[in-house]
């Protein structure tokens, strides 16, 4: 069986980074839960659940005002590297 390319579009892309950085997580980056305990993180990260199949972990650097937003991963295959 022959193997497709998957080809992302730009407004699929422009659409992810819009959903995911809305304006409620720009300002209140600690409102989701808190996963660094349950997934052994050695620093604060943050998870976002996409409905039940999915997750989007993110961590927070205080110090630079920044989110930085890891993969979405499948929430039965976690295998975490971040």
């Amino acid at each position: 069986m022959e193997k497709y390319t998957l080809i992302y579009s730009e407004s699929f892309k422009n659409s992810l980074q819009e959903n995911i950085s809305e304006n409620q997580l720009k300002r209140f980056p600690e409102m989701y839960e808190d996963g660094t305990r349950l997934y052994g993180f050695d620093t604060p990260t943050y998870r976002i659940l996409i409905g039940k199949s999915f997750a989007i972990f993110y961590r927070i650097d205080q110090k630079e005002q920044t989110v930085l937003i890891g993969n979405i991963f499948r929430q039965k295959l976690m295998k975490l590297l971040f």
